[in-house]
């Protein structure tokens, strides 16, 4: 995550960006252990807690753990990366969080 923010901060100086926004989409909760998508799934785990609900075939829970998990990896961007959150404090860009609908291609933005 720490290289992601990093990443983030090169953006918004050298690419002179105004926003970073984090999507997220329908979480997997389920335990899975296939390769790559044991880790990425284990990220998540937090959001789960957060959510306390981890039914996977409950939409409202889905929804709700994949929400709670834009929300944590925007706290862990400002955060790990104090010269990023200095710009966002300041105003200069915005963090900001959204949900991706994969059945209609559209994003809703969280309310800061």
């Amino acid at each position: 995550m720490a290289e992601d923010a990093e990443l983030l901060l090169e953006a918004v100086e050298v690419l002179d960006r105004r926003a970073v926004v984090v999507v997220g989409e329908d979480a997997a909760l389920d335990h899975v252990e296939l390769g790559n998508l044991t880790s990425l799934l284990a990220k998540i785990h937090p959001a789960v807690q957060t959510a306390h609900c981890s039914d996977s075939h409950d939409d409202a829970c889905v929804d709700k753990v994949a929400t709670e998990n834009v929300r944590q990896s925007m706290h862990e961007i400002h955060e790990r990366s104090p010269y990023l959150a200095q710009y966002v404090d300041a105003g200069k860009i915005r963090l900001i969080g959204g949900m991706y609908d994969v059945s209609t291609g559209k994003v809703t933005f969280l309310e800061p």
